[in-house]
């Protein structure tokens, strides 16, 4: 039996929205980039093995929050995790199959998001994706101590990101 390491991560990206945008920021998001910061800013992480990464539209995400999370308005990220035992490592070694968790994303709410912030869309989108990677590891923002690490994690995420972006050219 062949056994995983706990570090394997595989991402796959996919793109249900179209635009100007986005063509571009396809030719830039790093999918390898994205695991290795994932990596190394978390020491023992609980994320799923394969994360499959959605860009949808406000109609789609609104839809997906009202149906499980019983909130009837758009957002920004949603993050389901479809490992249902508290080990998720536990079920990889004894079935040998990785768990899959999957993260939607609405550019349409980010871009609006961002316009009113004057954040670069680009950067909001990869802080959005890091919240979702956030909440697959096991991270929330329930209480003020949990929001704290969680903000910790995802500063320490981007600035890993930032860095070797700008170290690779």
């Amino acid at each position: 039996m062949k056994i995983k390491q706990k570090n394997t991560i595989k991402i796959k990206i996919f793109f249900e929205v179209e635009n100007g945008f986005l063509s571009k920021f396809k030719k830039k998001l790093d999918a390898n980039l994205l695991k290795k910061a994932l990596i190394k800013c978390l020491k023992n992480p609980k994320c799923p093995q394969q994360i499959n990464i959605v860009f949808i539209d406000n109609n789609k995400i609104k839809k997906l929050n009202s149906k499980y999370r019983k909130i009837n308005k758009a957002t920004d990220v949603l993050s389901f995790n479809y490992e249902k035992q508290e080990d998720p490592l536990k079920n990889i070694i004894e079935q040998n199959t990785p768990s899959v968790g999957e993260i939607y994303l609405s550019v349409e709410y980010i871009k609006q998001k961002s316009n009113k912030t004057k954040r670069k869309l680009g950067s909001a989108i990869i802080s959005a994706l890091i919240h979702g990677l956030l909440h697959l590891s096991g991270f929330n923002h329930y209480n003020k101590k949990d929001s704290l690490k969680m903000k910790k994690m995802h500063n320490c995420i981007k600035k890993y990101m930032e860095r070797a972006t700008s170290s690779a050219g």
